[in-house]
């Protein structure tokens, strides 16, 4: 089988070979009539095989198709130059310098095959060749020199043949075993970055035990709130989105958090603002969502060390926040970037919240929040959210579901209980998500009055 694709280096050194080939074969033609004016070497057969070797070279500068296969043309020639030059032997009945001259271009062309079948193959048509010559020429000179070659030519052949062979088996060895060694090094690095990422993985288990420990439990939530769900979908094992809630007095507080990131990050910064939060309430008695996002930009400001404005990372946390008295019917809410929607008759009311996410404020710079009051009514509908399920991609066209969106279907599902609300939620940003996968951390709280 012969080899068709050729690298750069083949490619040169057989160029090389072609330029010395079209011209070295005159000078032998011009030696040998020099020597022997009276042999059989007509000009025509010389420059027939020297111009195909001429044009071969000249043609691998021209097209792809010689230049990529050019072994398989090296290979052709051979044949050529062989072919000729054991006609030459048989037309000059085996003399002692045709049969040197034909010796000498098997050795030589012999180290052009690379294949041990071409190489049987090229000796074997060629000395085939000889001995049917041999067979029909007519009182042949018998040349002792010729047989001798003979034995060396096969000599040659054997080593060459078993050479290859050999050469081919250390170098499969060889590379088995690299290959082998490599898999080894491959398979203890797989053991070892598999061990790593089970033990992460079982510390971030851990850390979502910790965190759903501290976040309000469903019953808590409904024994507060009655009518009311919290969809609640971390985009990984633990989430920088939280939920908290608590009772003091008559007012019911509730609030939907966003902190910077998600993950391991997010969940960090959840467990501090959840603690300021419980911190702000129980140990300071504040009720007042504006008062209470006040203090809690104050005391994350100065845990994250806030200090410039013109800080490049701006770690904190998006927040909405009511205070919900059941009793007088009256809500209170402020927020840091996450409005708060109350739906009404068939309506939708938006209360904005202020531009100013809490903690990212620099030292001695801490604006006020705004406390805005709302006078409730049997029937209301008052949602609370971060930006994870507007923002998720999906859809046709790929694209985010979008606020607006969001706000039309939860305008069509109001005739629904809030579990049958959250239920519909979740199986549309499904549906909406396809197979593309969860951007950010989602959560929404409705609660009905």
């Amino acid at each position: 089988m012969l080899e068709t694709q050729a690298t750069s280096a083949d490619i040169k050194s057989y160029r090389k070979l072609f330029a010395l080939g079209s011209s070295i074969y005159f000078v032998f033609w011009f030696i040998s009539h020099m020597v022997g004016p009276n042999v059989y070497d007509p000009l025509w057969g010389r420059a027939f095989v020297s111009l195909s070797i001429l044009a071969a070279l000249l043609l691998s500068y021209r097209y792809d198709y010689f230049r990529k296969k050019i072994v398989t043309v090296a290979y052709f020639l051979s044949y050529l130059l062989t072919f000729h030059f054991i006609f030459l032997v048989i037309m000059n009945r085996y003399s002692s310098d045709y049969c040197l001259g034909m010796m000498v271009i098997v050795y030589a062309i012999a180290l052009v095959f690379k294949e041990s079948f071409s190489l049987l193959l090229f000796f074997g048509i060629s000395f085939s060749a000889i001995g049917v010559g041999f067979y029909f020429v007519p009182e042949p000179q018998i040349n002792p020199f010729l047989f001798i070659n003979l034995l060396l030519t096969a000599g040659l052949v054997s080593y060459l043949v078993l050479s290859n062979r050999l050469n081919a088996h250390e170098n499969l060895r060889v590379k088995n075993t690299l290959l082998n060694e490599a898999y080894q090094q491959i398979n203890e690095q797989k053991m070892i970055v598999e061990e790593k990422n089970k033990n992460i993985t079982d510390s971030i288990n851990y850390a979502k035990r910790i965190q759903d420990a501290i976040l309000p439990s469903d019953e808590k939530v409904n024994s507060l709130l009655p009518e009311s769900f919290v969809l609640f979908l971390p985009k990984d094992i633990v989430s920088g989105d939280f939920y908290w809630c608590e009772q003091w007095g008559n007012q019911t507080l509730i609030a939907a958090v966003d902190c910077t990131g998600h993950g391991v990050p997010g969940a960090f910064m959840s467990i501090v603002g959840f603690n300021l939060l419980n911190q702000c309430v129980h140990e300071h008695g504040l009720t007042k969502p504006a008062v209470i996002l006040n203090n809690l930009n104050r005391g994350l400001s100065k845990i994250i060390k806030q200090k410039s404005k013109n800080d490049s990372v701006k770690d904190g946390m998006d927040i909405s926040l009511c205070s919900i008295n059941r009793k007088n019917k009256k809500l209170e809410f402020a927020g840091a970037y996450n409005p708060l929607w109350l739906i009404r008759n068939g309506g939708l009311t938006e209360i904005k919240a202020d531009k100013t996410p809490i903690g990212a404020s620099a030292e001695n710079t801490f604006p006020s929040f705004t406390n805005y009051e709302v006078d409730l009514q049997s029937g209301d509908a008052i949602y609370i959210f971060s930006d994870g399920y507007p923002d998720q991609f999906g859809g046709p066209a790929g694209k985010k579901f979008k606020y607006k969106q969001l706000q039309q279907l939860l305008l069509s599902i109001q005739s629904k209980s809030m579990a049958e609300q959250k239920q519909a939620l979740i199986d549309t940003i499904k549906r909406w998500a396809g197979s593309l996968e969860q951007v950010d951390d989602i959560l929404i709280i409705g609660v009905k009055i």
